[in-house]
């Protein structure tokens, strides 16, 4: 652990309540370690989700589309009704 903000959040997951969506890129997940880095913050696996696609780091440019209806499904099935 490389400093104080890594030492602090060590073992620190998202909140069990908090519906998450991330994106990570096929090219960022194959080093063999930022996914497992990502699916530790997971505490609910049915509302906190990772979606692997297809690229590099600027998937917003290479999957808008993709993104965009993943999304949307995501906020239809995870956050409509909550206060």
């Amino acid at each position: 652990m490389g400093n104080a903000n890594t030492k602090e959040l060590y073992d620190v997951k998202y909140p069990n309540d908090l519906p998450i969506l991330a994106f990570l890129a096929t090219e960022s997940v194959s080093d063999g370690e930022w996914l497992p880095l990502h699916e530790e913050l997971i505490s609910n696996s049915n509302i906190q989700m990772i979606e692997i696609l297809e690229g590099g780091h600027y998937l917003h440019w290479s999957n808008a589309d993709n993104i965009a209806r993943m999304t949307k499904e995501f906020i239809s099935k995870n956050l409509n009704g909550m206060d």
